[in-house]
């Protein structure tokens, strides 16, 4: 009587496993989509996305600032605050410096091509420090007010 049992329990288990489940739920995406939406909220939060998001919601979002040479999009002396275009801004810098690593990175692959090699990681590595500079300028120039 177990063996039968025993039988029943395993056919029940196989045709559970095979015949329900679509392939479309059985396939793992592709690890690049994922780090690359992994990046995107990475950069949507380091940005300041949700301060952007929840200021357009209450209705006091500003993306320029008048001043006495002309309009900024750097809000001055505080750095709790920030404009829209503040915030787009250095999602960017994050996106160039996120993609400068990637270049670097990459170079490494390209041993046995050393042309290739040197010309991405000197792109890459001028790509993060383009990116480094213009940040702290714009971290010191908010700072400084």
């Amino acid at each position: 009587m177990s063996w039968r049992l025993n039988r029943f329990l395993r056919n029940l288990a196989f045709r559970m496993k095979v015949a329900r489940i679509p392939k479309t739920i059985r396939s793992k995406p592709p690890i690049n989509i994922v780090a690359l939406l992994m990046m995107a909220f990475a950069v949507f939060i380091l940005a300041g996305g949700v301060y952007s998001f929840v200021e357009i919601m209450s209705g006091r979002s500003l993306t320029m600032l008048p001043r006495s040479g002309g309009w900024t999009f750097i809000y001055p002396g505080n750095l709790n605050m920030q404009t829209i275009s503040e915030s787009l801004i250095s999602g960017i810098m994050y996106f160039l410096g996120g993609a400068g690593v990637y270049l670097l990175l990459r170079s490494v692959r390209f041993a046995y091509r050393p042309r290739q090699a040197y010309l991405t990681m000197i792109l890459g590595l001028i790509l993060t420090l383009i990116v480094v500079y213009y940040s702290s300028s714009l971290l010191q120039s908010k700072i400084a007010g």
